[in-house]
């Protein structure tokens, strides 16, 4: 239950702060007076949207704060599951600054608006003037049925295999899209890809080849440098050998007196050595060195497909060309096993729709057994309110096709006269008959969700006299067991309250402001006067005033 509201910077509102107790709270006031700015407040702290239109002063920021009793209401895992300090005295706070920007604090914990109407959406049911437009729409229609079955495990069932359906679908769908790019370009590709493989590329071949050709073209150079060198190393009487041979053999008798200078000896030794291996390596060469002009004409056509393949396909090297037949290859392959792959994926997304059509079908059966007994409770709180021939049917029929929140089309159905065919209640109830339909909604259930607390913003719209007695009944019947506030124009509701707050509009130096005040006993009676009868409150409004306190109070069994 709601204990505590503080409101500074909103609106009319200064600085405001109201103390709720159990039971029926009564809201009234002159039109005009703030009673709507104060359920505008509690709106913002149960996560409704705010922008710069709600501060009163544009250079301060506006809050609201709401101390909200929870403790027998089993939230504790909601706490934990959202990383918020677990109180079950908890604050909710929601702050809108000059900036525009807005924050939320549930025990001073930042929280995202969405956690934020989660939680206020187990706390309280906020029924605004316009609400019962809300019946035209489907969604809120199947909320509302959703919430009187309570049956969460068939509701997790169907979201899980309408995940895993739209899941494979995608995949199906991707794959199609796959197929399709590869067969517009599967000819051409299986094309370059045999041209490719019959190249038989090999990663640095290019270098090779062209280092092939430089050597081969210019054979008869070669071949003449290699003999010259050749002939310079050993002509017979002036190669370079032979004279070495000749030093080493003139200095041989002479070194035995020069014992400082032996290593000259040993050093012409090594240079001979090194000489004459040189010498046997370039005989080796010029001896293996022939003309090949086949060779040569296979090393340029070699080149020729490869230099083709590069510029036919802008490749910079043969690199980007394997590359290129390496990814060619999987996308043929892919191509060749694709169709399996969507026959697999096709057989698992039909599996999937079984399984989602039978979890539809168990949902289904939960809303209608749910439908069932939701229709004899509105159509029982209905006729307790005025319309003795009423009848209020849920309809539940299958869409043919899955939605987020399951296949099925739910319509509220309603006839208010004997021999009347039920139609949607949205095309055939007046004003007045809509506001009794969403009473009775909200009371059944609230008997069912056992909701912590529920605000109504004249739900007695288009009603009077006798109807409006009746709507304050049930009200204060739904006050034994959970926390309602109602703002209202009629005595009738009013004098049922447990505790009666009277919202008032006053000024200051020339600034307006909204503010609200509980009610003496002596206090709800001019009220109730006034509401009777208007300005001029006479002892005979005083007296019916007193009547209807004294014969609408709570009796306690």
């Amino acid at each position: 239950m709601i204990k505590k509201l503080s409101v500074s910077n909103y609106a009319l509102i200064d600085n405001l702060h109201i103390s709720f107790p159990e039971g029926f709270s009564i809201l009234t006031g002159e039109t005009g007076a703030g009673k709507s700015i104060i359920l505008g407040a509690l709106s913002l702290a149960t996560g409704q949207r705010a922008d710069l239109s709600s501060l009163r002063d544009k250079g301060k920021k506006c809050v609201v704060e709401m101390l909200v009793d929870i403790e027998k209401y089993g939230l504790e895992g909601f706490f934990e599951e959202n990383d918020i300090d677990y109180d079950p005295q908890t604050i909710i706070r929601r702050e809108i600054l000059p900036s525009g920007k807005s924050r939320a604090f549930v025990n001073d914990t930042p929280v995202l608006l969405d956690v934020l109407g989660e939680l206020s959406s187990r706390l309280v049911d906020i029924h605004s003037q316009h609400q019962s437009l809300m019946l035209s729409k489907h969604a809120y229609r199947i909320n509302v049925l959703d919430s009187y079955s309570g049956d969460n495990v068939q509701f997790t069932l169907y979201s899980s295999a309408l995940e895993k359906y739209n899941g494979v679908k995608e995949s199906l769908s991707a794959l199609y899209m796959k197929r399709e790019g590869l067969s517009a370009s599967g000819d051409y590709n299986r094309f370059v890809l045999s041209e490719l493989r019959a190249a038989k590329l090999r990663e640095g071949e290019q270098e090779e080849l062209e280092e092939l050709q430089s050597r081969l073209s210019n054979i008869q150079g070669i071949k003449e440098a290699l003999f010259i060198a050749d002939t310079h190393f050993n002509e017979e009487q002036y190669g370079i050998l032979s004279r070495l041979s000749a030093a080493r053999a003139a200095l041989a008798p002479v070194m035995r007196y020069m014992p400082e200078e032996a290593d000259i000896e040993n050093r012409l030794e090594s240079a001979y050595l090194e000489l004459k291996d040189i010498s046997s390596e370039v005989s080796s060469i010029l001896s293996g060195t022939d003309d090949d002009p086949g060779l040569l004409e296979r090393t340029s056509s070699r080149l020729d497909v490869i230099y083709t393949l590069l510029r036919k396909h802008n490749a910079p090297d043969v690199a980007s060309l394997l590359e290129m037949e390496k990814r060619l290859g999987g996308e043929v392959s892919g191509l060749e096993n694709i169709d399996e792959e969507i026959t697999a994926t096709e057989k698992e997304l039909a599996l999937a729709e079984k399984e989602l059509s039978e979890a539809a079908d168990g949902l289904s059966h939960a809303r209608r057994e749910a439908a069932n007994e939701f229709s004899s409770s509105m159509s029982a709180v209905i006729r307790e309110l005025g319309m003795p021939n009423a009848v209020f049917t849920i309809a539940v029929s299958h869409c043919g096709h899955f939605r987020d929140n399951g296949a099925d089309d739910i319509s509220f159905l309603f006839s208010a006269n004997m021999g009347q065919e039920p139609a949607p209640v949205e095309k055939v109830a007046s004003g007045g008959e809509l506001s009794r339909i969403m009473l009775a909604l909200k009371y059944s259930l609230a008997l069912k969700t056992r909701m912590p607390a529920i605000i109504f913003d004249e739900i007695d719209s288009g009603v009077s006299g006798d109807m409006a007695d009746r709507m304050g009944r049930i009200m204060q019947d739904m006050s034994s067991g959970m926390q309602v506030i109602a703002i209202t124009h009629l005595p009738q509701i009013a004098s049922r309250g447990d505790a009666h707050f009277k919202v008032y509009k006053s000024e200051a130096d020339g600034v307006t402001s909204s503010g609200i005040a509980e009610l003496s006993a002596e206090e709800r009676v001019v009220e109730l006067a006034s509401m009777i009868s208007g300005r001029d409150i006479g002892a005979s409004a005083i007296e019916h005033a007193r009547n209807l306190i004294r014969s609408n109070a709570r009796h306690e069994d």
